[in-house]
C-alpha cells in the first residue's frame, strides 16, 4: 500500500494481519496502541470498523519555549522583569499571555520529587504555591527549603485542553522514572478531541526531546520511559473509545446491582493490551 498525505491509508484488520503474518489479536493490541499515541484513528465506532493511519508532520511544528529558572520567589521575579524587557517579543506573548505548562522538581534521597501543573498565568500560579508554603505538610513547604528548579513551558498552539494533555503526558512520563521518587500530583486529566488535538504528538515530542537535553535523569531518553513496566500499567494512559464504551458499561451494570442491592460477581472477558 502506497501512502499518499491527502489521502491516508486505509487498511482492514485483516489485510495487516495477512501483510505481518501475526494474528488477528496482534494487529488489534498494536492498532490500540498506536490510536493511542494519535498516530491512526478507528474508521467507525465498531469492532469492523477500519483504522486510518494517519501522516503526522512534526518537522512542521515550530519549537516550544521553555525557561528553566531557580525555584523561588526571588527568581521568579527577576524571571518576569527580564522577560518583560529581554526576551523576544514573541516568545514575551507566548509566556505572558498563552496558558503554560509548568514543572517544579527538587531533590529527595537522591532523587526527585516533582509537581506538574498548568495555568493560564503562570506567574500568579507560582505565587499561590509558594504562599502555600506556610502549611507544613504540603508538597510546596517541603520544596522550597530544597534547592528547586522550575521549568516553563510555553507554545504557541497552546490552548487549555492541549496544556491539560501535555500535563497528563508529563505526569504519566514521569511516575515512571526510576530517579523521581514522587509526583505530587497523581490524577490525570487526558481531553478528548480539541483544536489542535492532532498536533499534541508532535509538540509533545519536541517538548520532551528539550527536556531531556537539560537533563538527562530527571527526563531520560522518551523510548526508556514507554519501556518501563510503571508506563505501562499506568492509569493515566487516555482511553480508546472502545475502552470508554467498555467502562461505561461496566459501570451501569455496577449501578443496576446496587441499586437493586443485588450481590453478584460480574466477569469481564477481554486481554489486556
Amino acid at each position: 500500500m502506497k501512502s499518499n498525505p491527502k489521502n491516508p491509508i486505509i487498511a482492514s484488520f485483516k489485510e495487516l494481519a495477512l501483510k505481518m503474518n501475526v494474528l488477528l489479536s496482534t494487529v488489534n493490541r498494536l492498532l490500540v496502541r498506536l490510536q493511542e499515541e494519535n498516530i491512526i484513528v478507528r474508521e467507525g465506532n465498531n469492532r469492523k470498523g477500519r483504522w486510518v493511519i494517519k501522516t503526522i508532520m512534526s518537522m512542521n511544528i515550530t519549537k516550544p519555549i521553555i525557561r528553566k529558572i531557580k525555584d523561588n520567589e526571588t527568581a521568579l521575579a527577576e524571571f518576569e522583569k527580564d522577560i518583560k524587557s529581554n526576551e523576544a517579543e514573541d516568545a514575551k506573548d507566548i509566556i505572558m499571555n498563552f496558558p503554560t505548562v509548568y514543572i517544579h522538581n527538587w531533590p529527595e534521597t537522591n532523587k526527585y520529587d516533582v509537581y506538574v501543573g498548568e495555568s493560564n498565568d503562570i506567574f500568579a500560579r507560582t505565587r499561590q504555591h509558594y504562599h502555600n508554603r506556610i502549611k507544613h505538610e504540603t508538597w510546596q513547604h517541603r520544596m522550597l527549603q530544597k534547592d528547586a528548579s522550575l521549568y516553563i513551558i510555553g507554545h504557541e498552539h497552546f490552548n487549555k485542553s492541549l496544556t491539560l494533555d501535555v500535563e497528563n503526558r508529563l505526569m504519566h512520563y514521569l511516575m515512571s522514572v526510576d530517579k523521581v521518587r514522587q509526583v505530587h500530583n497523581g490524577r490525570g486529566n487526558p481531553q478528548k478531541s480539541y483544536y489542535p488535538s492532532e498536533e499534541f504528538e508532535g509538540i509533545f515530542q519536541k517538548i520532551w526531546t528539550e527536556l531531556h537535553e537539560s537533563d538527562e535523569e530527571l527526563f531520560p531518553d522518551e523510548n526508556i520511559v514507554k519501556d518501563s513496566a510503571i508506563y505501562k500499567a499506568s492509569p493515566l494512559h487516555k482511553l480508546t473509545d472502545e475502552q470508554e464504551n467498555a467502562k461505561i458499561q461496566i459501570l451501569d451494570c455496577i449501578a443496576s446491582a446496587r441499586n437493586k442491592n443485588e450481590k453478584q460477581i460480574i466477569f469481564i472477558d477481554g486481554e489486556a493490551v
